[in-house]
């Protein structure tokens, strides 16, 4: 705004300005998402903070994903926020959404991708909080790989009191290494799923002939579905399950040896299926061949 005197019959003074304001956020409503398809710009009413900026990238930086290689999706797809993980090395580089009124949500729960591949070295720490009202509290800590590329995040935010509008703040601690530059996107507060998808795939004590499948159940469901690829024979996912109603961890059996697989699992909460999530690759061990004397 621009300002001048008004002296009467002596006349006006000179124009003097300009100085500039920005007019304070509104509160969203829930359910709200924001995919940071902001053109590579701080969306609109979030806020960066602590000592690194966030980044909003199409590609890179050279370390996100498997050495700057992005694998699975998005919804959105585009532009996603991202951290540097390279000198100078960040303690608490910090995005924060603005106010959500989450008062008509009944099981209010959040939402995000996240992807991470620390290329065999030290992890990056994402951690996110939320402001309930009255104070901020964690609600996840990750420092370990997705194991599938870009991996949906669903955390029941159920346990909190909220006494006003929430927020949400995405934290990221380097790993003192630039190998693990940690992105998020398509963030979102909204009403926990009906039937949540699991995360967090797995194979252990793979042999030859099987391998136990598991993952991290993010709902209430007892009883999954699995779908296993046989990748080296050619085959493809279908969306089609392979086995039903299993128990985590699950046994798959009937594999063949030195071949790479791999299986999508999706949660059964009594008629109602959450989406695919997957695929984790896994390879079984070679045969043991016995020599004949």
């Amino acid at each position: 705004f621009y300002v001048r005197a008004d002296c009467g019959v002596n006349g006006a003074s000179t124009w003097v300005g300009p100085f500039a304001f920005t007019t304070a956020c509104t509160t969203f409503t829930a359910p709200y998402t924001e995919d940071f398809e902001n053109a590579g710009a701080v969306p609109t009413c979030w806020t960066l903070g602590g000592d690194e900026d966030w980044l909003f990238n199409t590609t890179g930086p050279n370390q996100v994903g498997n050495g700057g290689t992005l694998s699975g999706s998005t919804t959105s797809g585009g532009y996603y926020a991202v951290v540097d993980d390279s000198t100078p090395d960040a303690t608490n580089a910090l995005l924060t959404s603005p106010f959500i009124d989450v008062s008509g949500l009944t099981t209010p729960a959040l939402t995000f991708y996240e992807i991470s591949d620390n290329s065999g070295n030290a992890s990056a720490t994402l951690t996110v909080s939320v402001w309930d009202g009255a104070a901020w509290n964690v609600v996840g800590t990750y420092n370990t790989n997705t194991v599938a590329g870009w991996e949906q995040k669903t955390i029941n935010l159920s346990g909190l009191t909220f006494t006003g509008d929430a927020q949400v703040q995405f934290s990221i601690a380097d790993s003192g290494s630039f190998y693990d530059d940690i992105a998020i996107d398509d963030v979102s507060l909204g009403e926990l799923p009906s039937c949540p998808a699991p995360s967090a795939l797995g194979a252990t004590n793979i042999t030859g002939a099987s391998a136990d499948l598991g993952w991290t159940e993010t709902g209430s469901a007892a009883l999954w579905d699995i779908e296993l690829v046989d990748i080296t024979a050619g085959g493809v996912a279908t969306g089609t399950a392979t086995a039903t109603g299993v128990s985590n961890p699950y046994n798959q059996g009937g594999l063949t040896a030195n071949n790479t697989y791999e299986f999508y699992v999706r949660a059964d909460c009594a008629g109602d299926t959450s989406m695919w999530v997957g695929p984790f690759a896994f390879t079984t061990e070679c045969a043991v061949i016995i020599p004949d004397y």
